[in-house]
């Protein structure tokens, strides 16, 4: 019969103290023996071991300092406080490494969070070391610390790196544990033509609803519908994602998005129900058009008042695009004259707020350029009669629409809330017809004008303007009436209909049991519970348990993005961070610094030290 294999960590061995004196050895943190004089570490506690290594290598020792003597006692004293200074000044060393560490990583975070470049970071530290050495200039020590931090351009990449990695590994573990989640997607060109495509993830995790970046991807091809499918599926499967869980797909309404026959929201239900990967809790996927691009879309110029706005757009471009020294004269004009604003506003079709503002600049100095032209022996119509009544009406209704375009501006918002936004606006435009023929109280830039000019008292045309305004408000957000009563039986659940028409869009929409809805919402109403958010109704105060497919149903529809405020803002970072001076920056990195830019969420800084198996100064 074989034998069996001797198991040291058994054997209960135990480190005799008298060895220290005897045979010059400790016990190392691992709990192995060291010998004081030559630093060599026994594999086991073993008194054989020990004592054959003091006399095969140290065996002078014993004729120079005598065993029990009290010149051999203070000799072995002087060497275990010798060993156990060299191991604090070690683990010091180590430590100071790790705060440095640490210190480069934070400040790269800082540098990244305001999208500056990776040398930026030698300057920073050029910065501190100054600063250190004017208040603080008898502290050498702190000098020199701050001296030898690491912060070269390839370390600050390096550190860049590592958190962007962290942010990642944070958020994937969060998406994973969620029931469901939904995707907004955007598409756009950096510097160098390459097209990347902006994947933002929002999902719920631990009692609040959370917006990140999920990817940027580039796409080397085509940006049609299948290029992007393709593309985000194929990240999905890397990441490991499921596909059934996307509870709702945002897009900017471009055919190769939401396409009726090619679109890739269409793909993404196609493969869904073929592969049949839903179940009965589980939605079917929702398309949704971004709400600020929609509303941007319902105010499109049309007949006289585009013609209106083209000259308004030449009057800006001549006085000041189109001439560097007329520019340069309109300015000082207008500072000379102590006009309330020191120069126009251009008008660019792809920023939201840039028609309004341009207009209403454009009314603000009406005097002033009139004046302006005078001198040059110049006029424009534009500023005159009936012209400049309709531009005051279309700075004024503008200035409405600025006003509905901010608010559905910003991260973190429901789609309740956004919709809620839109209809309070469509009854807004109900009292601006009636305003408009009478008190002028929503449109005072139209009212003064019609004070300071004479015109036509015939405002057929701004009546039939805002009524138009209406009928496109009412044509669109197609995907937002499909759901507007499930949409309200989740913001006004306790004076919801039972049997009311949210039973049919239920029914086409998701695959969920009316009946049972039916009966919780029964449940609901009996419980009498206060709701004021719906967002803590929904998360705090209703629980899973009680409620099972009405909370499930609710997490869903405030899980949606409703716009593509995040893709656009993370799309003007981009321009900023890749710009006309960093066009070999490469994507792997373009992706790592707007991860770090756009994410709210704090690095886990201690995390990535631990990770790291060695920290250097810099030389």
């Amino acid at each position: 019969m074989a034998s069996k294999k001797r198991k040291i960590d058994l054997e209960n061995r135990q480190f005799n103290g008298e060895w220290t004196e005897d045979y010059l050895f400790v016990l190392n943190p691992s709990n192995k023996p060291k010998c004081l004089l030559c630093d060599c570490t026994l594999s086991m506690i073993k008194s054989q071991n020990i004592k054959r290594h003091f006399f095969t290598h140290h065996k002078h020792f014993n004729e120079k300092y005598k065993p029990g003597s009290w010149a051999r006692k203070q000799k072995v004293a002087c060497l275990d406080k010798s060993a156990s200074s060299q191991k604090q000044c070690l683990s010091t060393f180590v430590s100071e490494q790790s705060k440095a560490t640490e210190a480069t990583l934070s400040i790269s975070h800082i540098l990244g969070k305001r999208m500056m470049t990776y040398s930026d970071a030698e300057a920073v530290k050029e910065c501190i070391v100054e600063a250190v050495k004017i208040m603080h200039p008898s502290k050498k020590e702190v000098i020199t610390s701050m001296t030898t931090l690491p912060l070269s351009r390839l370390t600050c990449t390096r550190r860049c790196t590592d958190i962007a990695e962290d942010l990642h590994d944070q958020v994937l573990i969060e998406v994973k544990d969620a029931d469901c989640y939904a995707l907004a997607l955007d598409e756009s060109t950096d510097i160098t033509n390459c097209a990347q495509l902006a994947v933002f993830v929002r999902y719920f995790h631990h009692g609040v609803f959370n917006e990140e970046l999920l990817a940027l991807i580039t796409l080397h091809g085509n940006t049609t519908a299948a290029a992007i499918y393709d593309a985000l599926i194929s990240k999905l499967k890397e990441l490991q994602l499921p596909i059934q869980n996307i509870c709702a797909l945002s897009t900017d309404g471009a055919p190769a998005m939401i396409g009726a026959c090619h679109g890739m929201s269409l793909l993404i239900t196609v493969v869904c129900v073929v592969t049949n990967l839903r179940t009965e809790y589980c939605p079917d996927l929702i398309g949704i058009h971004c709400i600020i691009h929609q509303s941007v879309l319902c105010a499109k110029l049309s007949g006289d008042f585009q013609e209106l706005m083209t000259d308004a757009m030449k009057l800006i471009n001549k006085l000041k695009a189109n001439s560097s020294l007329k520019h340069r004269q309109l300015r000082n004009f207008l500072d000379q004259h102590n006009a309330e604003f020191c120069d126009l506003l251009t008008h660019n079709n792809v920023r939201w707020l840039s028609k309004g503002n341009a207009l209403k600049r454009l009314w603000d100095l009406r005097k002033d350029l009139v004046m302006f032209l005078n001198e040059k022996g110049q006029t424009s119509t534009l500023l005159e009669g009936t012209n400049l009544c309709n531009l005051a009406f279309l700075a004024d209704c503008f200035t409405h629409l600025n006003t509905l375009n901010l608010k559905l501006q910003g991260k973190g918002h429901t789609i309740i809330q956004l919709w809620s936004a839109v209809k309070s606006f469509k009854q807004q435009l109900l009292l601006f017809v009636s305003d408009i023929t009478k008190d002028m109280l929503h449109f005072p830039c139209l009212k003064v004008t019609i004070q300071e000019v004479s015109c036509d008292n015939d405002w057929s045309c701004f009546v039939e303007f805002l009524q138009n305004l209406d009928t496109e408000f009412c044509n669109r957000f197609k995907e937002f009436y499909e759901i507007s009563s499930v949409i309200e039986l989740i913001s006004h659940p306790l004076s919801a209909d039972v049997n009311g028409t949210w039973k049919t869009q239920l029914s086409t929409e998701y695959a969920l049991l009316v009946s049972k809805m039916q009966v919780e919402l029964c449940n609901l109403k009996g419980d009498e519970i206060c709701i004021a958010d719906p967002n803590v109704f929904w998360l705090s105060l209703v629980t899973l348990e009680r409620y099972p497919v009405i909370t499930r149903l609710a997490r869903r529809i405030l899980t949606c993005f409703a716009s593509m405020y995040l893709c656009e803002s993370l799309f003007s970072s981009m321009n900023f961070v890749k710009n006309k001076h960093r066009t070999r920056l490469t994507n792997a990195h373009l992706h790592e610094l707007m991860r770090i830019s756009v994410s709210d969420r704090k690095p886990r800084f201690d995390a990535i030290v631990r990770s790291k198996p060695t920290h250097h100064f810099s030389h």
